[in-house]
């Protein structure tokens, strides 16, 4: 964990209120989780396993002789290296801003609420990098895969081919998805989805009926993190979603370990992200700060297990 300044103290009442307010950004914290589950590691360094391919492929005949030896499973993948790093964010209460005694409690809540706010669209910031890094994806092979907008191509086809292809570089079928808004709303109205409707149902679909609709079922899910395009404080400021024009498939366990093949996983000393919300007094700008802390690092398992289509 970052070094803690001179003279920090955990506050044990703030801490209580950042945990019932998780709540609230559980829709952005749960997206980074998705993507990139955390593996409780109990070490800041060390090893995990980077799938290959061909080990999805490999059939053992188990069979044995009496007295005979047993087939030993040969691992025909490498090993990649997690660093788990500090990361941390801050947020100050200036003297001048507190009015009376009875108005701070309220004033300190307000500053932890944006504290937390920000610590969830940074902790999915890191995720969504790593999954877009080059390396760290296959980029979709499915002709006009992301054509969504001719009225010819159909969306759910290219997912099925898509899924396919999946299949035939990993052994695996990829069980996760995250769409943008604006990309979903194209797929659930287009006309070559809206014919697979019957009847009154023309109407668009879900996200449930999205899965059912597939060759295999893939859990999809919409991203709501949005962030400022215009730069700190500009009157101008306006804003847009994080994930915008990709759609994404991908495989996943629920639990992940550093060995199995899920695609991106976040080693880290804490399951929850952080443990507490802690304060300590800087008198260069006379306020009182307020602060979060963690350790983590986001790592790729293989670019194999995961496919990103370009929507246009």
């Amino acid at each position: 964990m970052a070094t803690n300044p001179q003279g920090a103290v955990l506050n044990q009442g703030l801490t209580n209120y950042a945990f019932q307010i998780v709540p609230d950004y559980d829709a952005i914290m749960a997206e980074a989780f998705f993507m990139a589950p955390r593996v409780v590691t109990g070490a800041k360094k060390g090893e995990f396993s980077i799938f290959d391919s061909k080990q999805a492929f490999l059939e053992y005949d188990s069979r044995r002789s009496l007295g005979g030896p047993r087939t030993r499973i040969k691992f025909a993948g490498t090993t990649g290296t997690y660093g788990n790093t500090p990361v941390g964010l801050e947020i100050g209460l200036d003297d001048d801003e507190v009015e009376s005694e009875s108005s701070r409690p309220k004033q300190e809540q307000a500053k932890v609420r944006t504290l937390m706010a920000n610590w969830a669209n940074s902790r999915f910031g890191r995720v969504w990098t790593a999954a877009t890094t080059s390396g760290n994806y296959t980029a979709s092979t499915v002709t006009n895969s992301g054509k969504w907008s001719d009225a010819n191509i159909d969306p759910i086809k290219v997912l099925d081919d898509e899924i396919v292809a999946f299949v035939n570089r990993t052994g695996r079928m990829p069980n996760r998805g995250i769409l943008a808004l604006d990309n979903w709303v194209t797929l659930r109205n287009h006309p070559e989805v809206i014919k697979r409707q019957p009847g009154a149902a023309n109407i668009g679909i879900s996200l449930t009926q999205l899965s059912a609709m597939l060759a295999a079922p893939i859990e999809f899910r919409l991203n709501k993190t949005y962030i400022g395009t215009t730069g700190f404080g500009s009157s101008t400021n306006t804003k847009q979603a994080k994930v915008k024009g990709y759609a994404m498939l991908w495989l996943a366990n629920d639990v992940p370990t550093l060995e199995d093949p899920s695609w991106l996983k976040t080693t880290s000393m804490e399951m929850n992200g952080f443990s507490g919300i802690k304060q300590y007094r800087d008198d260069t700008c006379n306020s009182d700060i307020y602060y979060l802390d963690d350790n983590e690092d986001v790592v790729c398992a293989s670019a194999l297990c995961a496919t990103l289509i370009t929507i246009s």
